[in-house]
């Protein structure tokens, strides 16, 4: 024991997640140590000055793509967008208006 009382000498322990040998980068979701380092191979490449500005540019080419190889997909798309109009995004109203009697 220390002089004095307390804790015993020994390592203290700690809480919470175990420490990561590397930390992690905030991209908005995890990525392999190759593709990130693809990501910033890409920005190299191009004149994107973040990995999430190279993200959203290879998403919407990908999308571009569904919409002109895949049946049905465009359509959907142009539905959905529809029906989010008027919406604000990632919003959802939860409560129905009261009537007034």
């Amino acid at each position: 024991m220390q002089e004095g009382g307390g804790r015993p000498d020994e390592t203290p322990r700690r809480r919470g997640r175990p420490s990561r040998t590397e930390p992690a980068e905030q991209t908005g979701y995890r990525v392999t140590a190759a593709v990130r380092r693809q990501l910033l191979l890409a920005m190299a490449f191009t004149d994107a000055r973040t990995i999430q500005e190279v993200i959203d540019r290879a998403v919407h080419e990908f999308l571009g793509q569904l919409r002109e190889s895949v049946p049905g997909f465009a359509e959907a798309a142009e539905a959905a967008d529809a029906s989010a109009t008027g919406r604000p995004d990632n919003v959802t109203n939860m409560r129905q208006p009261r009537s007034r009697s």
